[in-house]
This record gives C-alpha cells, structure tokens and sequence, in this order.
C-alpha cells in the first residue's frame, strides 16, 4: 500500500497541516492497535482482520513517516543543524527497535499477543503529547503554488529524480536493496521457528541484533556535521549487506545428526500412531516375543502410512539383566536384589506405574483388584494386569517384579542364555536393539559389557566398533533431509536396520 500512495502523500503533505497530519496516523493507530487487542482477547482474530488491519497501517504508514521526516526542518531553528536533528530521528527510532522486539517477544511468550499489541496502542500516546505541544514554523508558499495541480507536481517531482543523477543514483540503489536483499526480514519467523526452533521470545533476538547494527549507524550519523559524503557510505553498507547474506546463506549451520534422535515411550493405538509418524526410536515393554512380535509388526506397517521406511524406526524394548556365572548364581543375586525393596517404596512404583490408582487399602498377599482405565500410562496399565492375570501374582509379587524392572522385562541366567534371549527376539522380528537397564550401577552395567558383549560379538550380533561418531550413525538412521533444501539428503538411501 505505502508503494502506491506513497509519492502522492508527499505532495499532498505539501498542501495539508502537518501537526493535523500526524495527530490523524496515531489516533489512527492507536484504534487499530487496540482493535488488534480486542479481537485477540475474543478470540476472533482471523487471518482476513489481520490482512485488514495490516493494509490500514500500511496506509497509515505511508502518511506518518513521510510527515516526521518533513516537519523535523520545520522545527528547528538554524538550517546547519537540520542534519543533526534528522540523524538523531533516526537514531531513537532505531534505539526503539532494538528495545521494543525484545519486550514483545518476552510479552508475547509470557501474556500473550494481546498484551503486545495493548501496550502498542499506549505507545502512541507520548508521541500524540507532543505533537500537542510542539511549536511548528509555517511555510509561506505562494498562491500560484497552493492552485497547482495535485498530478503536476507529482510529475515534476519524478521528472527530477530522474534528471537529478546523485537523487537517481541513491534512488536506485535504494531499489535494489529493497528487492534483493531487505525481503530477508519477512523470513525471519520461519528462520527463528522452523532453523532454530525457537519462539516469540527468538523472533525479538534475531530483530533486537538487527536493531543493534541501526543504532551504531545512528551514533555515526550524530557524530557527523554535514551529509556530504554519505553516497559512497550508503554503497558500502550495501555492499557490505550483500556479502554477509551470501556468506550466511552458504553456512551449513545445521547440527551434526540434522536433529536430535526423537525417542517415543508408549504402546497404545494413539502412541503406535505418534511414533509411526515422528519418532525415531521406541522405548518399549513387551513381556513376550509373541507380543514383541505382533507390537514390532504393528508399528512397522504404519509407517508407510506417513510415507516412512521401516529401517527409520528402531523399536527398543527395556530390559533388566541379572547375570551370573551360573543361572542359579544370577537367580540368588535376584533375591538379594529384591529384599531390599521396601514395602512402601515398591506399593508406591505400582502405583504409578497403573495411573495413580491407590492400592494400600487392599491386603499385599491378595490379587490384583480390577482397576478402572487411566488417561495415564494405557499400554502400561494394560501390561501390568495382563501379568498379574497370567502369572496369577499378588500385589506383593507384583511391585517385586516392577521395582526392579520398572515393567520391563526381567532375564537372568549365564551370559550365554542372556545372549540366547536378546538374539531369539532380534532375529525373530521382536526388536531392532535394546535398551539395558542394569539392576545397579556401576557394577550391573560392568557385567553386561565385560561379559554379555563378548557372547554377542563373538555371534555376530554387536558391533566390535562404531560406525560412526554419533548416536543416530550408530543406530543407523538417516540424517533427516533439511525441509529447507530443495534436494533429497543422499543419506537416506543408506538407512539400515
């Protein structure tokens, strides 16, 4: 909108009350930001209020900055500080967008956008002081000028832009900028949301470090006492500009694995769902292989479904190994493990584990009572009664076996039938890994590696050195494609189970 009107304002400036003028763009602004504030705080802000609204200001815009900058020379006495004046304009305008994105951003992610936008329209209101107050000297202008016509002095206006080379020069410059290098603003939210995946508090950042530059600038204009040579300052910021865009659009900023590995937790439809569409890795709890089986297949059959591979998702039931020299040594250590649970420490893990239900008011040595659904942990919930039925366990029994496993499968034995299970189930088709979890540490997790991986490497199972130097190169996931690049990262066709 300011494209269109704005060489028409500045002859109509000409002709109308400044004072008059900028009084109209801030009340005007003051009714739209507040119009912002209430549909915000009703809940009826749509994209076509924001479109409205967006083109009002535009208008209003082009009207209120053309005005500053021709009522500043009205306002000062002596001609020699004009200059002065307009660079300090420009310098507290500047100062104001270093400070005014910061505070947005923090009000936005603390109260809201319609706390934003409120304090906007009471920005106005110093401004609308002053122009209240503000003595401004009168142009005398001659009546054959007042009666010109409106589209002749803008005629005149771009007939001598174009004739005047330094106006030209500065004018089409000026363009450039505009066009090939200032639309770098308006991806600044997808640049703080989607590269840094930030929020309203990033957005005013990335804009506050923008401002930063304006006001450096702002202090060397002050300091300077005339505008000669300004020109071949003007074209070295903008070659200046242009470089540092190319330089930082040829960074590879991203991080090493693309993003972190995204790791799901739950088997219920909803999370197989999530997990099928986002996730990376699941951590799981199946107690059989029959079940591991029909879980690993279910999920692995959807990813399709989002237009995945099965190799993107590597499915990763707990286990809690007790190893021995002999199964019953490993049996014995089991024990002794599980006399140290305290009644109460253990009652209380159940619980949590079932969605909270309380289970001190039924006797320990008695069944599982059935139990209504939880929005908690579902597949968890279901896990633990379906044991308890199946093994027919007391709650007692019950919290044994979950203090210790968390829910997770519990193997004990030799490290040679440790191996035996985690191989039945990985060739099987009911895991892609494991996730150990030692029954203490350091001790537990000393015995799996110095014993169960030397089983497992000597098979042919476990690698005898990593494949590379992160955590998704050794799970062997791709690293995801940049939503950003226009070609397919090549990793992709290297995934493997």
């Amino acid at each position: 909108m300011g494209l269109v009107i704005t060489p028409l304002v500045g002859v109509l400036l000409d002709r109308w009350n400044l004072r008059y003028v900028l009084l109209t763009t801030q009340l005007t602004s003051i009714v739209l930001s507040s119009t912002l504030t209430f549909l915000t705080l009703s809940d009826r802000i749509t994209v076509t209020w924001i479109i409205i609204i967006d083109t009002l200001q535009g208008t209003v815009k082009a009207f209120d900055l053309p005005a500053r900058q021709v009522i500043i020379p009205r306002l000062v006495d002596k001609k020699a500080d004009i200059y002065s004046a307009m660079a300090s304009h420009s310098f507290l305008i500047n100062t104001a967008k270093f400070v005014s994105p910061m505070i947005g951003g923090f009000l936005i992610a603390s109260s809201g956008a319609a706390s934003c936008f409120l304090v906007d329209s009471i920005s106005y209101l110093p401004f609308l002081s002053a122009i209240l107050t503000i003595q401004v000297k009168p142009v005398v202008r001659n009546l054959s000028d007042r009666k010109a016509q409106i589209w002749q002095n803008l005629k005149e206006g771009f007939v001598f832009a174009y004739e005047f080379l330094p106006i030209k020069s500065v004018l089409a410059l000026q363009i450039v900028i505009c066009f090939m290098a200032m639309t770098h603003v308006n991806l600044m939210p997808i640049f703080a949301k989607e590269i840094l995946s930030g929020d309203a508090k990033t957005m005013g950042f990335l804009m506050t470090a923008s401002a930063l530059g304006s006001i450096v600038s702002g202090f060397y204009l002050v300091s300077r006492k005339q505008a000669i040579g300004l020109e071949d300052i003007v074209a070295r910021s903008a070659a200046i500009l242009g470089l540092s865009l190319i330089v930082f659009s040829r960074i590879n900023n991203r991080p090493i694995q693309g993003h972190p590995v995204i790791v799901q937790a739950g088997s219920s439809e909803a999370g197989q769902d999530l997990a099928a569409q986002t996730a990376e890795a699941i951590f799981t709890a199946q107690q059989t292989l029959a079940e591991a089986q029909n879980f690993y297949s279910s999920v692995k059959g959807r990813l399709s479904k989002y237009g995945r591979s099965p190799d993107h998702l590597k499915i990763m039931p707990g286990v809690f190994p007790v190893i021995g020299r002999t199964e019953e040594e490993a049996k014995e250590k089991y024990q002794q493990l599980q006399q140290l649970i305290h009644p109460s420490v253990g009652l209380g893990l159940l619980s949590g584990l079932i969605g909270g239900h309380d289970l001190s008011k039924y006797p320990l040595d008695g069944p599982l009572p059935d139990l209504p659904d939880t929005n908690g942990g579902k597949s968890r919930l279901q896990l633990i009664t379906d044991l308890a039925r199946r093994e027919n366990l007391t709650i007692r029994q019950l919290y044994l076996w979950i203090a210790g496993a968390r829910g997770h499968r519990t193997i004990l034995g030799t490290p040679e039938q440790i191996a035996d299970q985690l191989e039945d189930w990985f060739v099987n088709d009911g895991a892609d890994g494991f996730k150990i979890m030692p029954p203490w540490l350091p001790g537990g997790l000393d015995e799996f590696v110095d014993l169960v991986i030397p089983e497992l490497q000597r098979r042919g199972l476990f690698r005898t050195e990593y494949e590379g130097s992160t955590l998704r190169e050794n799970l062997g996931l791709p690293r995801p494609v940049n939503q950003f690049s226009k070609v397919a990262s090549p990793e992709l066709a290297g995934a493997s189970r």
